[in-house]
């Protein structure tokens, strides 16, 4: 299962990710839901999740400053997707920039889009798995030569 938080510091839009779509049969976990990066931090330390979809405006600590904080945690090698309100294309573009691998539109965000964009999120964390896999092997290997 690949493990998906929300962070967005509207509980409505918390609530209508999570009833969305039905996270178990196509494979994700909701971990939870967090209202700001301060909440999200904590449970990214706890629960480790693969997908963090985090909204780019929110009191206390915003989505940018969690993208970047997400970049620089040893224990996350996720995926980050941004979500947020039309007229915000400078964040939207400097959250891409940061790291974000896609971005959704509230206003228009509709089951089919949120589970192309997951699902594309979670291929990418198993190509990435799979070249490390083969990228240790290699070492073993080479270390057995040596």
């Amino acid at each position: 299962m690949i493990k998906v938080l929300i962070v967005d510091d509207e509980k409505i839009i918390r609530i209508g990710l999570k009833m969305m779509i039905p996270w178990e049969q196509h494979g994700f976990e909701l971990i939870g839901a967090a209202e700001d990066g301060v909440a999200a931090m904590a449970l990214v330390e706890q629960y480790k999740p693969d997908i963090v979809i985090t909204d780019l405006k929110m009191p206390r600590v915003n989505g940018l400053e969690l993208i970047q904080k997400l970049k620089d945690m040893p224990v996350f090698n996720g995926k980050i997707i941004a979500i947020s309100n039309y007229g915000e294309y400078d964040l939207v573009r400097e959250a891409m920039k940061l790291g974000a691998i896609d971005y959704l539109l509230k206003v228009t965000l509709k089951p089919e889009n949120l589970l192309d964009i997951l699902n594309n999120a979670s291929s990418q964390l198993s190509t990435e798995k799979q070249k490390k896999e083969m990228e240790r092997k290699k070492e073993v290997s080479m270390k057995r030569q040596a």
